[in-house]
C-alpha cells in the first residue's frame, strides 16, 4: 500500500469513511481510500508535482475510451455514427482483455523482477519528479496496480517527458492499432496516480532509438507496455 499523493509506504489505517478503510500517510499526512480521493482540497500532489484533483488521474473503463466522431487525421472525413458506435464497442473489449491478462499476473513476482532489473542496470528510484529536472537519460514508471512497466527516455529532461505521458491523452480513432488481435494499452492511456514508482539512469550522451531498444526489449514482455523495438 502507497500513499495516492506522495507514494510513501508509511501509511496506516484510520478508521472508516461512508462505509471503506480509510488510510492517513504518515509522511505528507494526507487521508486517502484507497481507489478514491479524500482530499478537500482541489489539487493533490503526487511525486511532489501539483496536480488538479480529477477523474482522469487514474486509469478507468469509462475515461479509457470517450467516443468521437472527430477524426485525428489531417484529411479525414467525420466518423460515421455506426463507426463510432463499432470502434467505441472494439475498445471496450479491448480494455476487458488488458485487464484480463493483468489480473493474472502475481505482483510479487512482478516485484522481484524489477527489483532485479534495476539493479543490474543501475537505475535510481526518485521520490520527486524535481530529481530528474534537466536530467537526460532512460527512466522507468512503474504501475504497481497493473503489475506493469513503461520504459522510455528524454534527451532534455525526464521530469517533462513523464509529465507528457500524464497529461496526454490518445484520440479515439488511435485507441486500436490492430484488427486482429487486442492492443496493449498505452502509458499515455493511464493516469498519474496510475504511475506509483519511478526510476531513472542518468544518460549525458545523446540517446537514440537503439539505445532504449536495448532496454526494453531484456525487459520481461509480459510486465511492460512498451512493444519489443
Amino acid at each position: 500500500m502507497r500513499c495516492i499523493n506522495c507514494s510513501s509506504e508509511n501509511v496506516q489505517k484510520d478508521g472508516n469513511y461512508n462505509g471503506n478503510q480509510r488510510y492517513k500517510c504518515m509522511n505528507c499526512k494526507s487521508r486517502f481510500i484507497f481507489g478514491k480521493y479524500e482530499n478537500v482540497n482541489e489539487y493533490i500532489f503526487h511525486f511532489n508535482l501539483k496536480l488538479k484533483k480529477q477523474d482522469n488521474n487514474k486509469l478507468t473503463k469509462k475515461n479509457y475510451c470517450i467516443p468521437s466522431n472527430k477524426p485525428s487525421y489531417l484529411g479525414r472525413e467525420i466518423y460515421s455514427d455506426e463507426w463510432v458506435k463499432n470502434q467505441y464497442e472494439k475498445c471496450l473489449k479491448n480494455f476487458d482483455a488488458n485487464m484480463k491478462k493483468f489480473s493474472k499476473l502475481n505482483h510479487d513476482e512482478f516485484n522481484k523482477y524489477l527489483d532485479k532489473f534495476v539493479k543490474k542496470y543501475d537505475f535510481k528510484e526518485i521520490k520527486d519528479l524535481n530529481e530528474v529536472n534537466n536530467i537526460s537519460g532512460i527512466y522507468i514508471m512503474v504501475l504497481d496496480n497493473y503489475s506493469q512497466v513503461y520504459i522510455g527516455m528524454s534527451n532534455n529532461t525526464i521530469k517533462r517527458r513523464i509529465i507528457e505521458h500524464w497529461r496526454r491523452k490518445i484520440p479515439f480513432d488511435q485507441l486500436l492499432t490492430s484488427k486482429k488481435h487486442s492492443t496493449l494499452l498505452a502509458i499515455d492511456s493511464f493516469g498519474a496516480l496510475d504511475t506509483t514508482r519511478i526510476f531513472y539512469k542518468q544518460i549525458d550522451d545523446q540517446l537514440c532509438d537503439d539505445d532504449i531498444a536495448k532496454i526494453v526489449d531484456k525487459f520481461n514482455t509480459n510486465y511492460k507496455l512498451n512493444h519489443n523495438v
